[in-house]
């Protein structure tokens, strides 16, 4: 099957790829709940709440972010094939 195909019956799914345990994108995660969960033991149900709240917000921003700029990928990498197939520029041959 055509990856447009693959795309289409959604097949490819760059969004539920997998880290890998022991890359540094996974060991920062683990640092980061490490550090959340310390930060936040002191903390009263109201404050808890509210920073749970927070990093809500905070997972949608960057979710929001993470879709946009592979959108962009997408759109550069489009441009780059349309040129390279399109487009002359050379000086000789």
């Amino acid at each position: 099957m055509s990856a447009i195909k693959d795309l289409y019956f959604g097949n490819i799914e760059p969004c539920n790829l997998f880290v890998k345990k022991d890359s540094e994108y996974q060991q920062l995660a683990n640092e980061i709940i490490e550090l959340e969960d310390l930060f936040s033991e002191g903390f009263n149900d109201n404050t808890k709440k509210l920073y749970e709240k927070i990093l809500e917000k905070r997972c949608r921003q960057e979710s929001i972010l993470e879709e946009d700029l592979f959108s962009e990928g997408f759109r550069l990498g489009a441009n780059l094939m349309l040129e390279i197939l399109t487009k002359s520029d050379r000086q000789f041959v």
